[in-house]
C-alpha cells in the first residue's frame, strides 16, 4: 500500500468515533434516537464490514437500509502513517495536548449532506455522545469536519453554516477554525465571501476536496497489474487505451449517458438528434418512467433555464431516438458497471468524447469520473457540465484543447447558451476530415499523455491526503 508519511513536526492525528460494535466501527450520521437501530444491527451481524450502518433518508425516515459511510476517513487512515481510529471511551481520560483529534461526519448515501444535517428535526448535539461533546467543548485540539467526498452536486445552503455556528454558540465554543466543511463542489469557498459569513468569527472554514479527481488515477495502476491492461468483471471486459493512434475512425465522438432522466442530457441528445449528429457518434441513452412523468407534468426546469417550448420539443422527439445503445441494452445492468472504467474499443474507434457530466447547473462545479474516463483513455474531450469545469482542470495542471478549438463555452454561466455553444462546437468537430483529425491527434499526443500521467500522479502522490491535512493543520495552533 502506498502510504503518506506526514512531516516530523506533525503531531499524531486521531479520528474519533463514539462506538465500535462486534462488526466494526459505527460511523457518525445517527442520532441518539436512531443509534439503537444501528447498534442492534451490529450486534446481530458480526460480519458487517467496518463503517457500515443502517440509515434512513429524510424523505423516508422510517425506512432503514444498510449504507457504507466514512469512506473518506477510512481512505485517509489506510493511506497515512501516524493516524488511526479511536473511540471516545479509550481516550476520554488521556487526552494528549500535542495530538489532533478529528470528529468527522461524512455524507450518507441516502441524503444530501447539507439537507440532512440542516433538517429541523436534528440539533447537532444529538449526533455526539455526552462524553464526546464534552471533549469537543473543552479541548481546542478537537476539530469537527463535515465531509462529502462523493458529491458536490447540490446547492450549499447558508442555513447549514448558520446551524453549525449556533451549535458553537450554544456550547460556548469560541476557538477559531473549530469546524471544517468540505465537498466536491469547486465553488464551496464562495460562501466565505458573503458578508454574513464574517459573523462566524473564523470558527468555520471550507475547502473543496475534489476526491474523485485526485484519487481516480489508482485505477490506471489497477489495470497495469493485468495482462493487456484489461480484466473481466461480471462478464464485462474493462480496459483503457494505452497509445494515441491516428488512423481513420468509424465514428467522430463517444458520449455515455447512463441516467437519461437528467435534463441536461436529454436536452443535448435532442440537439444531436435535430442536427442529425447521432449517427456520427457512439451514444448511449435510456429514457424511463421518471422522464415520462416529468414531460407529462412539468412546464419548466428553472435550474437549467429550460422553458416549456424546450420541454415540448424534447418530449416530442426523445422517443424517436430512445433507446441509444453502446455496450448493453439493459439499463439495469449498466448501473452495475464500473464507475471509472469502461472498454477501450469505443475510444479507439472515435476521435473525441462528449463528457456528459452528472449535472450542468450553474451554482456549483462538480467533477466526476465521467470527465476522467477520456483522460485515462488518451481521448480529447469537450464537457457538457457545470461552468468553469475546464478552468478547474487547468488549475490542477491538466491541459485542455483550446489550441485546436474554441473552449469559451466553459465560462458561459447560462446553461442554454453554454449548451448551444457546445453543440455548435460538436458540429464543427464532426465536419473535420480524417486527415484533419490525424494532424490534430499528432499535435495533441503530448497533451493527452501529459493528462493521463498527471491523473495517475495525483493518486500515487497522495494528493488527497496532503490537501486534507494541509487544510486541517493550517487551522490548528499546534504546529
Amino acid at each position: 500500500m502506498n502510504e503518506l508519511t506526514l512531516p516530523k513536526n506533525v503531531p499524531p492525528i486521531y479520528f474519533v468515533l463514539d462506538f465500535k460494535g462486534p462488526g466494526g466501527y459505527i460511523p457518525f450520521g445517527y442520532t441518539k434516537y436512531t443509534l439503537p437501530i444501528i447498534m442492534n444491527e451490529k450486534i446481530n451481524d458480526i460480519n458487517d464490514d467496518m463503517f457500515v450502518g443502517k440509515y434512513a433518508s429524510i424523505q423516508a425516515p422510517y425506512e432503514f437500509n444498510k449504507h457504507r459511510t466514512a469512506e473518506f476517513s477510512n481512505y485517509i487512515v489506510e493511506h497515512t502513517k501516524n493516524t488511526k481510529f479511536v473511540v471516545t471511551s479509550e481516550i476520554k481520560n488521556n487526552i494528549k495536548k500535542y495530538a489532533i483529534y478529528l470528529v468527522v461526519l461524512e455524507s450518507l448515501n441516502v441524503n444530501n449532506m447539507f439537507e440532512y444535517y440542516t433538517d429541523d428535526k436534528f440539533i447537532l448535539e444529538d449526533f455526539f455522545s455526552p462524553n464526546l461533546l464534552q471533549l469537543i467543548k473543552e479541548n481546542e485540539n478537537f476539530k469537527i469536519a463535515f465531509i462529502d467526498a462523493g458529491e458536490g452536486a447540490y446547492p450549499h445552503i447558508f442555513k447549514f453554516y448558520k446551524k453549525l455556528y449556533d451549535f458553537l454558540q450554544r456550547n460556548n465554543i469560541t476557538s477559531k477554525n473549530k469546524i471544517i466543511v468540505s465537498t466536491n463542489n469547486n465553488f464551496i469557498s464562495d460562501v466565505e465571501k458573503l458578508p454574513e459569513f464574517k459573523e462566524f468569527n473564523n470558527q468555520i472554514t471550507t475547502y473543496c476536496n475534489n476526491h474523485l479527481l485526485t484519487t481516480a488515477g489508482r485505477f490506471i495502476s489497477q489495470l497495469r497489474m493485468h495482462s493487456n491492461e484489461s480484466f473481466i468483471e461480471r462478464g464485462y471486459e474493462y480496459s483503457i487505451q494505452t497509445e494515441v493512434h491516428t488512423n481513420p475512425r468509424p465514428k467522430y465522438f463517444l458520449m455515455y449517458n447512463r441516467n437519461g432522466e437528467r435534463m441536461h442530457r436529454v436536452w443535448f441528445v435532442n440537439q444531436l438528434y435535430k442536427k442529425q449528429l447521432l449517427e456520427k457518434g457512439f451514444v448511449s441513452f435510456f429514457g424511463n418512467e421518471n422522464l415520462d412523468k416529468f414531460f407529462n407534468g412539468s412546464k419548466s426546469h428553472p435550474e437549467l433555464n429550460i422553458e416549456l417550448s424546450d420541454i415540448d420539443d424534447m418530449s416530442k422527439n426523445y422517443k424517436k431516438f430512445n433507446p441509444l445503445i453502446i455496450d448493453s441494452d439493459d439499463p439495469n445492468k449498466i448501473t452495475y458497471f464500473h464507475n471509472y472504467l469502461s472498454r477501450r474499443k469505443e475510444y479507439e474507434e472515435s476521435y473525441f468524447t462528449i463528457v456528459s457530466e452528472t449535472n450542468a447547473e450553474s451554482d456549483y462545479c462538480f467533477i466526476t469520473e465521467k470527465t476522467l474516463k477520456p483522460i485515462m483513455n488518451l481521448h480529447p474531450f469537450v464537457i457538457l457540465g457545470n461552468p468553469k469545469t475546464l478552468n478547474v482542470l487547468k488549475s490542477f495542471g491538466f491541459r485542455t484543447f483550446d489550441k485546436w478549438w474554441d473552449e469559451s463555452y466553459d465560462i458561459e454561466i447560462d446553461f442554454l447558451k453554454r449548451g448551444k455553444k457546445l453543440i455548435n462546437l460538436v458540429e464543427f468537430l464532426c465536419e473535420k476530415s480524417s486527415d484533419e483529425w490525424k494532424i490534430m491527434l499528432e499535435e495533441m499526443e503530448d497533451t493527452l499523455h501529459h493528462n493521463k500521467k498527471l491523473l495517475h500522479k495525483l493518486a500515487t502522490s497522495q494528493y488527497a491526503q496532503k490537501e486534507f491535512f494541509k487544510n486541517i493543520l493550517t487551522q490548528t495552533q499546534l504546529i
